[in-house]
């Protein structure tokens, strides 16, 4: 039997009094997890690309049929990304001993007799690609042979195709489109849609259910991309990643393994690259970019480029399942239908400033709306009464991606047609997807029929933008905040950039500001996955619950944000 050192078994499971005739075999089972538990955080804490064996541990492994023992000197290999790790042989399985067969034993079974488990991921995105080749006809009613983004926009509209397990999956697709096509159509980008053979090409991909685990180290290291700060330390200027700042980031306390491994290998990438172990991918920095090799320098494509695509790809899509189905469950869940929130779009502003107003008038935004009965509602702004505008009802999969609640899908898709064709982004079928958003000050005046006042933080002192949020909230008035496109935020603050926020409350004695951010759902209060709110970057959220609202001090809030909104009193 053949085990890349590279995937050692990791089963995290107690040790437990076993009683009767099978605990000899339980326990040595168990002792032989807890031994390569142990070997797993040997490779973890050193994280470079060759460790020794430790010999109480490698012996303690041996015994349970884990390793062989070794030859002297040999050392297990702890590969970069890309490179494959060479194969160790592993000890056969026993034969039962004269004791054993006369205690009605079998031969001790070893921790490698038993083939890995099934990765759930991989068994949730399998089902996805079975759910397309089932489905392929009846997305393409013309028989095209190729599935647009058209194609997935007219079944998430449609009120017979888009509810109950369909739409967690047309969510996914339309949300992973793109990418599914450089994975699985043409790498290259001139794929015109998703043919038969690319569903053949995923369903063939993700038959292998051990897949994502054989590339989860590399894949680690492609989600340091999407974390730039944590490896710039928030630096605006920053367009490289250097060998300095993963040093520097290797330092920081609040990293999970899995982000501690990661950045170690990606040091060790930066390593290889500066010896000329390894080559530069082709086109990196484009014309504008010399990368200095004795700074390790990378951007963040190269750092993504660590993962194959085909795996960077089958992992978001099973994030985005898993993002889908929670969202349908919580809109069927009682009161969804009231939940307020941004979907996949950038509408921060608008609903910012819907919540803002249904936080001072629960009845407000539902005033606005008329059920027509004939599967469409006709929305009346009362900033614009003189032009209401009808929209189509939301099906399950629109709501799972925009607006969230029926109410508040139902006036997202209003407020994209009611806008002025300069913030539309695209001509997409569905009218909330080509919302880029417009400023929350219009969205405000649109959504209370009354004018609004912008106060500019820049202009004026933390003493005055204390007494403003001092008379706001004392008015309740509805309010947002604005954070500026310019200035990062540092690590630890958590703020997302050229982004509106709902202002719920201020905490006058501790000079606190009370914050909703409009992406993570309103009404919802059970932890979740995804950070919406300032956090370590564990994930774990600063104030140990992730329902969207925090508190930050007023100082950052004058530094880090470019403006408040409010109706004029």
């Amino acid at each position: 039997m053949v085990l890349e050192t590279a995937s050692v078994f990791t089963s995290r499971r107690p040790i437990d009094n076993d009683t009767g005739p099978e605990s000899d075999l339980a326990s040595d089972r168990r002792m032989g997890e807890i031994a390569s538990d142990m070997w797993h955080d040997m490779q973890l804490a050193d994280g470079v690309n060759h460790i020794s064996h430790n010999e109480e541990v490698h012996s303690m492994l041996s015994g349970f049929g884990i390793l062989s023992n070794p030859a002297e000197g040999e050392t297990a290999a702890i590969l970069a990304p890309g490179i494959p790790a060479p194969a160790v042989e592993i000890a056969s399985p026993a034969v039962p001993t004269e004791t054993d067969i006369v205690a009605g034993r079998d031969a001790p079974l070893r921790l490698t007799d038993r083939p890995p488990a099934p990765d759930p991921r991989m068994e949730r995105v399998a089902g996805v690609a079975e759910w397309l080749r089932d489905h392929f006809a009846w997305l393409d009613p013309e028989s095209t042979g190729i599935l647009t983004i058209d194609h997935l926009e007219q079944a998430m509209m449609n009120p017979a195709l888009a509810s109950g397990d369909n739409a967690a999956n047309l969510v996914t697709l339309y949300n992973n489109y793109q990418d599914f096509l450089l994975a699985f159509e043409q790498p290259d980008g001139t794929a015109q849609g998703i043919t038969r053979e690319g569903v053949q090409r995923f369903l063939t991909a993700t038959g292998d259910d051990q897949y994502l685990r054989q590339n989860e180290r590399q894949l680690a290291v492609a989600a340091l991309a999407s974390n730039f700060d944590l490896l710039t330390g928030g630096n605006p200027d920053a367009t490289h990643v250097t060998t300095a700042m993963v040093e520097r980031a290797l330092q920081r306390t609040d990293l999970t393994p899995e982000q501690r491994g990661a950045l170690a290998d990606l040091r060790a990438y930066q390593e290889d690259l500066r010896r000329g172990r390894v080559e530069r991918i082709p086109g990196f920095g484009g014309a504008t970019s010399t990368p200095d090799p004795e700074e390790g320098q990378l951007q963040p494509y190269e750092i993504a480029a660590r993962a194959p695509l085909a795996a960077r790809v089958i992992q978001s899509l099973d994030t985005s399942l898993t993002r889908a189905q929670d969202r349908l469950a919580e809109i069927r869940a009682p009161g969804g239908d009231n939940i307020i929130s941004q979907g996949v779009d950038g509408t921060c502003s608008f609903i910012a400033a819907a919540i803002a107003v249904d936080r001072v008038d629960p009845q407000a935004l539902a005033n606005m709306i008329t059920d027509n009965g004939d599967g469409t509602s006709t929305v009346t702004f009362p900033g614009d009464p003189d032009h209401p505008q009808i929209v189509d009802n939301p099906t399950e999969a629109m709501m799972a991606n925009w607006g969230y609640g029926r109410r508040a899908a139902i006036l997202e898709a209003a407020f994209a047609q009611h806008l002025d064709p300069r913030h539309r982004r695209n001509e997409s079928l569905i009218p909330a997807a080509q919302v880029t958003s417009g400023f929350s000050n219009e969205n405000l005046q649109l959504l209370t029929g009354r004018n609004s006042s912008v106060f500019r933080l820049s202009e004026h002192t933390l003493d005055q933008t204390h007494d403003l949020l001092v008379q706001a909230t004392t008015a309740n008035s509805p309010l947002i905040g604005d954070t500026t496109g310019y200035q990062r935020t540092p690590p630890g603050v958590g703020l997302v950039n050229n982004h509106s926020y709902t202002i719920v409350g201020y905490d006058a004695v501790r000079q606190e500001v009370i914050l909703q951010n409009p992406a993570r759902p309103t009404g919802i209060t059970t932890s979740s996955q995804y950070p919406h709110e300032p956090h370590h970057f564990n994930g774990t959220p600063l104030d140990g619950v992730n329902d969207g609202r925090f508190r930050i001090p007023l100082a950052q809030f004058h530094r880090y944000f470019n403006r408040v909104v409010s109706t004029q009193q």
